[in-house]
C-alpha cells in the first residue's frame, strides 16, 4: 500500500496493489552519514527532486543512487562496488561538465577518468579525500606515484577491469587496499550526490 498526505497531514493518495518489483530483504547497510538525523533527508528532497524532473539528470540520478545502495551491499568482496562507484561518478561528472557547458565533449573524453572525477569535484567544491588517512592506500601510492587519492581509486579500478602486467599499474592488491578505495569512492559519491541535490553548504 502506498499513502500521500499533504503538509497539514491530510492523505490525499492510497494505492493498493501488488509490487511489480520485489523489493530486497532488509538489511541494515544504506544510510546517508553527512546528515545529523534521519529527518534531515528532507533537506536535500528538494534538489534531488529538481534534478529527477530534468530529464537530461533523471536517468542519470536513477542509476547513482541504484549503484550507491547496491555498493554498499559488500558482503562478497569490494570489485564490483569499486567499479560501481566509479561508473557513477563518471555518468555524473559527464552529465554535470556537459550541461553547464564547463568542457566539450573532445575536452571531456581527452581527460582521464581521474581527471573527469577531480574536475567535478573542484566545480562541485568537495575536499579530496586526503590520502595519508588511508595507511594501505598510502603505501601503494608512494611504491606507484599516486599524486592524489583520485587516481588512487580509478587506479584499483582499472586493475579490477583490466590487470596488466607492467611495473607502473597496481598488481596482487591486498583486501584492505580494495576497502579503502572503495571507502573513498563511496564518500566521492554520497558528497557529489549531497552537492548536486543542493546540500552541500556544510559538506567539505
Amino acid at each position: 500500500m502506498v499513502s500521500g498526505f499533504d503538509s497539514e497531514g491530510n492523505q490525499l493518495l492510497e494505492e493498493w496493489r501488488k509490487p511489480i518489483i520485489q523489493a530486497d530483504s532488509w538489511q541494515d547497510c544504506c544510510r546517508w552519514t553527512y546528515l545529523d538525523s534521519s529527518t534531515e533527508i528532507v533537506a536535500p528532497f528538494a534538489g534531488f527532486m529538481k534534478k529527477w524532473q530534468d530529464p537530461i539528470w533523471k536517468e542519470v540520478i536513477q542509476n547513482a543512487i541504484q549503484w550507491y545502495i547496491e555498493s554498499l551491499k559488500h558482503f562478497n568482496g569490494y570489485n564490483t562496488y569499486i567499479i560501481l562507484l566509479q561508473a557513477a561518478l563518471e555518468k555524473i561528472a559527464w552529465t554535470f561538465l556537459k550541461v553547464d557547458e564547463y568542457v566539450t565533449s573532445d575536452g571531456f573524453n581527452g581527460l582521464k577518468a581521474s581527471g573527469q572525477i577531480r574536475l567535478l569535484l573542484k566545480i562541485l567544491n568537495v575536499r579530496l579525500e586526503p590520502i595519508e588517512e588511508y595507511i594501505e592506500i598510502q603505501k601503494k601510492a608512494k611504491e606507484l606515484n599516486w599524486n592524489d587519492s583520485i587516481v588512487a581509486i580509478t587506479e584499483v579500478r582499472n586493475s579490477i577491469v583490466h590487470p596488466q602486467i607492467k611495473s607502473n599499474k597496481p598488481q596482487g592488491l591486498s583486501e584492505k587496499i580494495m576497502q579503502e578505495a572503495f571507502q573513498i569512492g563511496n564518500t566521492y559519491l554520497l558528497k557529489c550526490l549531497l552537492k548536486l541535490f543542493e546540500y552541500g553548504y556544510s559538506i567539505d
